[in-house]
């Protein structure tokens, strides 16, 4: 009887397991892979659509409306599937668009229960629509790789490590604006152009593929290596360039406040390898310190004018904001931010070290 009775129980318990009530199946959707952000004619939304499905090459559809979720509803119409974005792996955004506020254009993928929050945001030259066509026309395969340019990009420190997520925390933060991966058409398809500058969610400038490393070692955000070509001479005529490749990087931001005045002075000392250098001598000690004082010279000038862009874009990308919340909430309540942070004291130093002189004595 008691073997019975366990058995029974167990059969119980396996009628009453309800299994996988919200599954969605393959064979039902059409995948969207990317999707691309453009202002439409009528000052609306058009939509271009990376679709896929486990048969056929990426195609790209358009769609217009006067919000995402419109223009998703406008692709179901042309579809005979109903289109998925739950694998969606990059948002790009036109650069036209880009200028209104980013809380309008990505609420949709914010809200939806659905939506794949790790996607790859960036922002375009130009129209998305124009770009997501001339990379697919170039090499359809290609099209469904794109993020992982961006990732590539975010490796070799030239953009922060940003997705729909992340923006998400940020897009309310009124002490630290927005950065994204700049992307525009290139000889073989799309091209990491650097980053793109928020000020209030709108979009207000650039930071083109060279300053873009600068200022993220300057926020702390290396990616896993960094490489910079330097000058050692007063003209950059062939062999006069080093080319470093830093691989560890550490910042500090000391911010205080005197009289109503605020002053942050930011330190970066970097350890390097010598990539390239045809002039050699880089077992001399001597030549080695003053390699060392020049170039972190040269990367000081370079910060001090990437700081003075971001300033000139009223983009706190530096977080300064966050740190008077934090450290000095009393005074910061007392501010008007956006007027007085172009005006702030900030002086960046950066101290290069080469440790790796290379394989050549």
């Amino acid at each position: 009887m008691r073997i019975w009775h366990k058995v029974f129980i167990g059969i119980l318990a396996i009628v009453g397991l309800t299994g996988c009530w919200d599954q969605t199946l393959l064979k039902d959707v059409r995948l969207i892979l990317d999707t691309g952000l453009d202002e439409g004619p009528n000052t609306n939304m058009r939509t271009t659509f990376v679709v896929v499905d486990k048969k056929s090459l990426p195609r790209l559809m358009h769609a217009d409306g006067y919000t995402a979720r419109e223009t998703r509803g406008n692709l179901a119409k042309q579809l005979t599937r109903v289109p998925d974005t739950s694998k969606n792996r990059l948002v790009a955004i036109g650069e036209k668009m880009a200028k209104n506020k980013l809380v309008t254009i990505l609420d949709v993928f914010h809200r939806d229960p659905k939506s794949a929050l790790s996607a790859k945001i960036a922002i375009i030259e130009g129209e998305a629509k124009d770009f997501l066509t001339r990379v697919h026309k170039h090499k359809p395969n290609l099209i469904v790789n794109l993020d992982r340019q961006v990732i590539s990009a975010e490796k070799a420190t030239i953009v922060p490590v940003v997705n729909l997520q992340s923006v998400l925390k940020l897009i309310h933060d009124p002490g630290q604006d927005i950065v994204i991966p700049y992307m525009g058409p290139g000889y073989s398809g799309g091209v990491v152009k650097g980053v793109a500058l928020f000020s209030n969610q709108s979009l207000a400038g650039f930071l083109s593929d060279s300053e873009s490393p600068i200022y993220l070692l300057l926020a702390g955000q290396m990616g896993k290596t960094a490489t910079f070509s330097l000058k050692t001479k007063k003209n950059k005529a062939l062999g006069s360039l080093i080319t470093l490749q830093v691989y560890k990087s550490k910042s500090h931001m000391k911010l205080t406040v005197l009289n109503h005045q605020v002053h942050v002075d930011i330190q970066v000392n970097m350890q390097a390898q010598v990539e390239e250098f045809p002039q050699n001598h880089l077992s001399d000690e001597k030549n080695v310190r003053n390699l060392n004082e020049l170039i972190s010279a040269e990367m000081t000038e370079e910060a001090v004018k990437v700081v003075q862009k971001l300033q000139l874009m009223n983009c706190d990308a530096l977080g300064i904001g966050r740190q008077l919340i934090a450290f000095h909430h009393d005074y910061w309540k007392t501010l008007d931010w956006d007027s007085v942070y172009p005006t702030i004291q900030i002086d960046p130093h950066v101290h290069v070290k080469l440790t790796r002189p290379g394989i050549i004595n």
